[in-house]
């Protein structure tokens, strides 16, 4: 069995997270996923950049689970929409922590 993977949200991706969980949307997160992101949270803050940094610990096939949710959303957001710039980021993050996990 392999160790969790700790997701690294910024204030910004977690706020985007967290909305879009709540808000009805026509891509559904699984239960598990959704439980684990409503949960409590770790706050990392680390130097040299002290912005905060919201840490959830996830398998790997949750990791990727929420990336493709992710994706998902990113493809039902319109052109104009400002939240694909935060989406994208947020993408990122969860695809940065499963190619750290590979290591």
């Amino acid at each position: 069995m392999r160790a969790p993977i700790a997701l690294r949200f910024p204030p910004d991706c977690w706020h985007f997270v967290q909305t879009m969980c709540a808000s009805p949307t026509a891509v559904p997160l699984a239960a598990d996923i959704r439980a684990i992101l409503s949960g409590a949270s770790r706050i990392e803050v680390r130097m040299p950049i002290p912005e905060p940094r919201f840490i959830v610990n996830v398998t790997r096939t949750q990791a990727e689970t929420l990336q493709h949710w992710l994706h998902a959303l990113l493809d039902g957001l319109s052109h104009e929409d400002d939240r694909r710039l935060t989406c994208l980021q947020c993408i990122s993050r969860v695809a940065g922590a499963l190619r750290l996990s590979e290591s």
